[in-house]
C-alpha cells in the first residue's frame, strides 16, 4: 500500500478491508484480541492492513465534567446528561440511552452515534453563546496523556516496520466536527442563516485539527494523515456552501 501511495510499482495489487464494529471476518471463533493479531491474520490471508493512530484531545483541566443517567417521563429509554462547566460557560449534551447505544454511561463528543435527532435530545452546541465555552473545552495534549500517546505510537511504529504495514494518523475533523457538535439540520441551517457563526465554529475546529496534524507530523511512523470528511459532501452541503465553508 505504501508503494501504491508513492506511485511506485507494487509487488501485488493491494487489497485492504476496513473492518467496522467487529473483531472477526467470518468465523466468530477466530476473533482477534488486538489490532496486532488482526494485522497478522490479514497478512496470512494475503490481504493488506493498516494501523491507526488517533491523537488525543485533552479536556481542559479547568473544566468540570459530570454525567448523569436518569429516567425521562414519556420516554422508552433512560437519558444521559453530560455537562461541561468551563471558565466561559456551560455546555450540555443529552442523549437517549437506546438499546444500540455502545458507549455505556458516557457521551463522546465526536461520534456518529450522536448525530441522529431520534437519539439526541440536545446537541453540545445549539446557541451562539456556546462557542465561548467550546473554545476552551480542549487544550493541546500534554503531560501523561501526551506521554502515553507517544509510547503507543512507538509501539505501533515498531510493529508496523517489522510487519510491513502502513500507519495512518487520524486527526483532522473539519466539517465532520460541525455535524457532531450541532447536528446535521442545525449546521446546514446556520450555514444559510448565520454564516459568521459557522465560520467561527470552524475556526475553533481548525485549531484542534492543527494540534493533531502537528503532533502526527512529529511521528516518524506515520506515513499517511487522514482527513475523514465523511459529512463533507453534497448529500449534506449544497455546492455553494461547500465551496464557502468546506
Amino acid at each position: 500500500m505504501v508503494a501504491s501511495i508513492c506511485c511506485e510499482e507494487p509487488d501485488r495489487v493491494p487489497v485492504y478491508l476496513r473492518v467496522f464494529e467487529r473483531n472477526y471476518l467470518v468465523n466468530r471463533d477466530l476473533a482477534w484480541r488486538s489490532r496486532f493479531e488482526r494485522v497478522k491474520l490479514f497478512l496470512s490471508l494475503g490481504l493488506d492492513d493498516v494501523l491507526n493512530l488517533h491523537p488525543p484531545l485533552m479536556v481542559n483541566s479547568e473544566v468540570e465534567v459530570k454525567v448523569v443517567k436518569k429516567p425521562e417521563a414519556g420516554e422508552e429509554y433512560p437519558i444521559l446528561v453530560k455537562k461541561y462547566s468551563t471558565p466561559k460557560g456551560t455546555l450540555k449534551h443529552i442523549v437517549k440511552m437506546t438499546r444500540d447505544w455502545p458507549h455505556g454511561e458516557d457521551i463522546p463528543v465526536f461520534n456518529d452515534y450522536i448525530v441522529p435527532r431520534t437519539r439526541v435530545k440536545k446537541y453540545l452546541v445549539e446557541r451562539e453563546e456556546d462557542l465561548d465555552a467550546l473554545s476552551v473545552l480542549f487544550v493541546r495534549p500534554n503531560g501523561l496523556v501526551l506521554e502515553n500517546f507517544l509510547e503507543e505510537a512507538e509501539r505501533i511504529g515498531g510493529f508496523a516496520e517489522e510487519n510491513g504495514v502502513l500507519v495512518m494518523g487520524w486527526g483532522p475533523m473539519g466539517g465532520d466536527a460541525v455535524i457532531w457538535l450541532c447536528g446535521i439540520e442545525r449546521a446546514i441551517r446556520w450555514a444559510f442563516t448565520k454564516p459568521k457563526l459557522v465560520k467561527s465554529l470552524l475556526e475553533i475546529v481548525l485549531e484542534w485539527d492543527l494540534w493533531s496534524i502537528e503532533l502526527l507530523s512529529r511521528l516518524k511512523c506515520v506515513e499517511l494523515v487522514v482527513h475523514r470528511g465523511w459529512y463533507e459532501n453534497a448529500n449534506f452541503w449544497p455546492p455553494r456552501l461547500y465551496r464557502r465553508f468546506i
